[in-house]
């Protein structure tokens, strides 16, 4: 049956409640929010969503269908009832909880409540999902308006209505604004106490940048821009209601560059670096509140090897390690600390070895049959996520305009960059929920099969980084190249100097997406067919690759080597301030690496399990001592796989290890 037709069935059963304050608390003034509350009972919903059992397709539906209807139909008489000019929140209340005592009473025969409360919050839990897909049917203009809370949230003591909203920055994929990552499985992310930081490698992404000139990155926006651009200076564009903006809309978005916003993000990264790595790998550091060239000795007063900076010829690049080192070195100037700090830039653009853009020197990569698998991948699931979008901005659009999905991805895309930009955008309103959740993983879906195990070249991108990683922990130059490693380069004290406290390389997002893959990071890898992309929304719950937890404007993966006192450290469960460095001189050396933050689960590439992710330096090297065997480096970048057109969808493990699902 058509939504259209259920809906009406649906409607005729509502029961007519007359309005009044018992249901809404009118505003006393025009700016206050006009609040109705929507009380919900599991048990209104139990005939379409049984407790038990498997619940089907149509019975979801149809149980989404009538909650969006509820939900409009409280609109539609708040509407009526309150002064237009005053904003309103609908509260969703489920009364979960509270229905321990039908299923103590009238299931169990019984008034012992533990089990019926399992009950009850399980039922809460699945009508909560349902209302929150309903929401996401809603008009952007309703749904920003919804509150969906519980009875056990407030058991819980907790204030709902205090909780943070959707924030939609956080399903931006790769173009979301820094935040520490939610975390990737790594129970204790503390340093146990008896070990001490001895060493930081940053492999760190570029600030908030303009869009690229990738066709479905800045060449989607810059096209969609000239299409309104052209169609109203020839009198076809008539927009109206939430798309009205476009009549006299100006595209002003630039190619490439590191924005202001972007400069700060760097900035502040090496800031923070400092505060919270600097004084544990400089000697005689604690009393210095910052950053001066005395403190560059060794523990015997002899000087150091000045902070080594790598980075690539790309201005964006380039220009974040600047601000990085001026946070870093205490200089609000860009330029001005530059005689604190060597600064290596290696050429982008050509076919040159060069670790930080390793795609360069991969031939197969630049093929089309290879390098657009996962921009293929993506190109099907935003052709079904957004149909619903499409045919909404369609009704606000004359006809003769012809709306795509590919014009309303770039809608999608032009928010995060304007955000990025002018710190807000028109077009960030006119999507649901569930449509930024699915954008996020539509990037997702590219970054997996353009980088990661979902492309034959994804550990041959990232094993040249994973190789230099190996040698700086071993203090050994690279001698020989057989990946993107430069040679020349890495077999030069000057150009690659060993035993530094800390080093820094900046570079993009696809590099530290493919150094993970390089190493093997098993907790990022989907299943033998890849990521799933043709289907309607996003996974949930969602796939642990998430571009959003993983590459944000700033995104930073730390490889912090440990000295401990022990062979064996205890974990450390509860965070504490460190005001002083551990006094350990001598003692075992540990691997952990973070990202964003969160510590790696290095027991994925085949470290030992520790709670904490700590693994020894020792097993370390065995656990990736196999990486260049694994990336098939000569034969991903150089084979005539491609031009056999062999592979036709995402591959499942990063290289030439092909499942028939891959082949042609």
């Amino acid at each position: 049956m058509e939504d259209s037709k259920i809906i009406t069935q649906i409607s005729s059963n509502i029961v007519q409640v007359s309005w009044n304050d018992e249901l809404s608390t009118q505003p006393k003034n025009n700016n206050e929010k006009f609040y109705c509350c929507l009380g919900i009972s599991p048990s209104q919903f139990r005939r379409i969503i049984p407790l038990k059992g498997k619940v089907d397709h149509a019975s979801s539906h149809m149980a989404i269908l009538h909650a969006q209807v509820a939900m409009e139909y409280a609109f539609e008489r708040m509407d009526r009832s309150k002064n237009r000019d005053a904003p309103m929140l609908l509260i969703v209340f489920i009364a979960d909880a509270i229905q321990k005592y039908n299923f103590a009473v009238f299931e169990y025969k019984s008034l012992q409540t533990g089990k019926a409360l399992t009950c009850a919050l399980e039922e809460g839990h699945r009508l909560l999902n349902v209302f929150e897909q309903a929401q996401s049917r809603l008009s952007p203009e309703l749904s920003q308006h919804v509150r969906i809370i519980r009875w056990n949230d407030l058991c819980c003591n907790e204030n709902p209505l205090s909780r943070k909203e959707f924030d939609i920055s956080r399903y931006w994929g790769n173009l979301s604004p820094y935040r520490p990552s939610n975390g990737f499985g790594v129970k204790y992310n503390e340093i146990p106490s008896d070990c001490t930081t001895s060493q930081v490698h940053i492999l760190h992404r570029h600030g908030q940048r303009f869009p690229s000139g990738t066709f479905d990155d800045g060449g989607n926006t810059q096209r969609f821009a000239d299409k309104v651009t052209n169609a109203s200076r020839c009198g076809k564009l008539r927009a109206t209601g939430s798309l009205a903006f476009l009549n006299k809309y100006e595209y002003k978005l630039g190619l490439n560059l590191l924005t202001a916003i972007g400069s700060t993000t760097a900035f502040t990264s090496g800031s923070n670096f400092w505060t919270q790595y600097g004084r544990f790998l400089y000697e005689n550091m604690s009393n210095s509140t910052q950053w001066n060239d005395s403190l560059n000795v060794f523990a015997d007063g002899s000087p150091r090897r000045k902070p080594f900076i790598r980075t690539t010829s790309q201005a964006r690049i380039y220009e974040s390690a600047r601000w990085w080192a001026s946070g870093f070195f205490n200089n609000p100037d860009g330029g001005s600390s530059n005689t604190s700090y060597d600064l290596l830039i290696i050429p982008e653009g050509g076919t040159e070895n060069n670790t930080l853009a390793s795609y360069d020197s991969c031939t197969n990569y630049n093929d089309p049959t290879i390098v657009f698998i996962g921009d293929t991948a993506q190109a099907v699931f935003y052709n079904n996520y957004l149909k619903d979008a499409v045919g909404r901005f369609s009704t606000h659009l004359n006809s003769d305009f012809n709306l795509t999905a590919m014009d309303v991805y770039a809608m999608q895309t032009i928010c995060p960059y304007e955000v990025a930009y002018f710190g807000s955008s028109d077009f960030c309103s006119l999507f649901t929920d569930q449509e930024w959740i699915d954008f996020g993983y539509s990037l997702s879906i590219q970054f997996y099969g353009d980088y990661s195990f979902g492309n034959p070249t994804g550990r041959a991108q990232g094993i040249g980084y994973v190789q230099e990683l190996l040698a700086r922990l071993q203090n050994r130059y690279i001698d020989i190249s057989e990946s993107s490693v430069n040679s020349t380069l890495d077999n030069n004290p000057t150009t690659f100097p060993l035993g530094q406290p800390f080093y820094l390389d900046y570079s993009h997002d696809d590099i530290i997406v493919s150094v993970l893959t390089a190493l093997g990071m098993e907790y990022f890898k989907g299943s033998s067919t890849g990521l799933p992309y043709d289907i309607p929304h996003a996974p949930n719950p969602p796939e642990n690759f998430d571009l959003s937890q993983m590459t944000p404007f700033g995104a930073r993966l730390f490889t912090e080597v440990l000295t401990c006192s022990s062979s064996n450290p205890k974990v450390k469960k509860t965070k504490s301030t460190v005001y002083s460095k551990p006094n350990i001189t001598d003692g075992t050396k540990f691997i952990r690496m973070q990202l964003n933050e969160k510590t790696l689960p290095l027991h994925t590439i085949g470290c030992p399990v520790r709670s904490d992710g700590l693994c020894s330096l020792e097993d370390f090297l065995v656990a990736t001592a196999k990486t260049n065997e694994e990336a098939q480096y000569a034969a991903a970048c150089f084979g005539d796989y491609a031009a056999k057109k062999l592979i036709t969808s995402q591959v499942s493990n990063g290289n030439l290890d092909l499942t028939d699902a891959a082949r042609k």
